[in-house]
């Protein structure tokens, strides 16, 4: 097994663009840094504005907070309020919208083949 140590540094950041879904205004924008293909999953960190978006990601999701502040309302569900220190699990085909109220930065695994 290999150790991976992730030292991420604000020039290791992509730059900032506008998200894949969004719904309405302000049109969030994301960037990422440490991105990694692992065996089993993508890993990486996660940095989005202020915002509203659809969750396009359909396999199953680990993540961890932080910073920033942000609500999760899957389809069907209660919406989930999320702070710096919160960390969130997310099955395979979870659709749903994000609110962004204040910049988020979340470490995050995206695990392989969850969807199939």
């Amino acid at each position: 097994m290999d150790i991976h140590h992730i030292n991420v540094q604000e020039a290791d950041f992509s730059p900032f663009a506008d998200v894949g879904a969004p719904v309405g205004t302000p049109v969030p924008q994301a960037r990422t840094a440490a991105e990694q293909s692992l065996p089993w999953a993508e890993v990486g960190i996660w940095e989005c504005t202020a915002g509203k978006m659809e969750r396009l990601i359909a396999e199953a999701e680990q993540m961890y907070f932080i910073s920033g502040k942000a609500r999760f309302t899957p389809v069907g569900g209660e919406t989930i309020e999320i702070r710096a220190g919160d960390s969130l699990f997310l099955p395979a085909h979870t659709k749903g919208v994000w609110e962004i109220d204040e910049t988020v930065r979340k470490s995050y695994a995206v695990f392989h083949n969850s969807a199939d």
